[in-house]
């Protein structure tokens, strides 16, 4: 059990979705904060751009635009 752990903390904490989870976060908290889009439209743009991503980095992306589109 610790090694499917330690091997999905490695799959997460890789230098290219550490910066794709930071870049969604500052992309969801500027969709957020304009008047007239909301969280489903932040999701709904991002969608097409994670079709070239790596499946991890896809949706940690998505999950982080989601959130901070929610929060701000």
């Amino acid at each position: 059990m610790f090694e499917q752990l330690l091997a999905g903390l490695n799959m997460v904490l890789q230098v290219d979705v550490v910066l794709t989870i930071v870049l969604a976060s500052i992309y969801g908290l500027v969709v957020g904060a304009l008047p007239g889009l909301s969280a489903t439209m932040a999701t709904a743009l991002l969608v097409p751009v994670t079709f070239y991503m790596s499946p991890i980095a896809a949706i940690s992306a998505i999950i982080a635009a989601s959130a901070m589109a929610i929060f701000s």
